[in-house]
């Protein structure tokens, strides 16, 4: 059965963040003063990227101390 969490950006703009059992897409942070995150302590396996704005890519660097698999596309990695 597939889990879908959803960890931020509901009824909100900013925080994308959805968990599909071990795939996050987007990870963005809500820039208010000061920034809100969605949930901590996710370990996804893969990342998917969809745009480079900051409430879907912002909170993204903190994964790489897990190493996931983070996919995007050229432009997106370019301003990201």
């Amino acid at each position: 059965m597939t889990v879908i969490s959803f960890l931020g950006g509901c009824r909100e703009v900013g925080r994308s963040a959805i968990l599909v059992d071990s795939i996050m897409l987007d990870y963005g942070l809500k820039p208010s003063n000061p920034p809100e995150f969605p949930i901590n302590s996710v370990y996804p396996k893969s990342v998917i990227i969809s745009h480079g704005h900051l409430d879907h890519v912002g909170v993204a660097p903190s994964l790489m101390d897990y190493d996931p698999k983070i996919y995007m596309t050229p432009p997106t990695f370019d301003i990201s």
